[in-house]
């Protein structure tokens, strides 16, 4: 634990969690547990949690039309 760690709570009930885990990115694309396929980096791309696999997954869920500037929600196997 870091020396000089110091916290004051207001109220002092409240409780605080810490985990000994660094994350240094900035950017979802770059998490460990993010897996992106290039024909989903798309507008409109959602990350969708596989349990099998415990990771995201980007995946292909709208088409924009910027002419009528909408969002159209695709079906799929997602």
């Amino acid at each position: 634990m870091a020396n000089g760690f110091k916290v004051k709570m207001s109220p002092s009930n409240q409780s605080i969690t810490l985990k000994n885990t660094t994350i240094s990115q900035t950017r979802l694309d770059k998490l460990n547990d993010v897996v992106e396929n290039d024909n989903a980096k798309v507008d409109g791309s959602l990350l969708v949690y596989k349990a099998s696999s415990d990771t995201y997954e980007l995946q292909r869920a709208l088409s924009y039309d910027p002419d009528t500037d909408t969002y159209t929600f695709n079906g799929g196997g997602f």
